[in-house]
């Protein structure tokens, strides 16, 4: 909290948008290493999605570029919320394409995809052949083993689960 207030409270800092979710409670520091087998990058999930769990949607979740630590929490929320594995790795490598300009379909783009999501994911679920896992149960399953309880799991699946496009035809 007191690094949000910090930041937030900088004379150059633009967004007053950014500061009014601060203010309000809206955004979380969760400071988590890059190895994703360690108990303290576990401890950051298990914070971050318990806070989550408890806020309405849109989430923001982002790290320094997108492709490690948000890219490997949003794959897995993805596959929790039954996302096929084709949605999962296409959706992990944008940011390789739009940032990097690695072409889809390229060996490198497939280099880039088995080394690091498809790979940390087997780890993470610990099956040998991802395509063919069932991606949700595994989320599932990672998520009890690192200390997210039913009821946290509940409310973050209301959350992610919720309809917006009827109140955007209303309106």
């Amino acid at each position: 909290a007191e690094e949000i207030a910090e930041y937030s409270a900088a004379e150059d800092f633009a967004s007053e948008y950014y500061k009014k979710l601060c203010d309000e409670g809206s955004v979380i520091v969760l400071a988590m290493p890059v190895n994703f087998s360690s108990a303290e990058f576990a401890s950051g999930i298990v914070n971050g999605l318990t806070f989550l769990s408890a806020k309405e949607t849109p989430y923001l979740v982002h790290c320094t570029e997108g492709k490690d630590r948000a890219g490997f929490v949003a794959a897995v929320l993805e596959c929790y919320m039954g996302a096929t594995y084709d949605e999962v790795i296409a959706d992990y490598m944008l940011t390789y394409i739009n940032y990097y300009g690695v072409e889809l379909g390229s060996e490198k783009y497939d280099a880039i995809a088995n080394s690091n999501i498809v790979k940390t994911l087997q780890q993470t679920f610990n099956v040998a052949n991802l395509s063919t896992a069932d991606l949700q149960a595994c989320a599932a399953a990672y998520f009890k083993s690192i200390g997210l309880t039913d009821t946290e799991l509940a409310a973050l699946t209301a959350n992610l689960s919720e309809d917006y496009t009827q109140a955007e035809q209303a309106s």
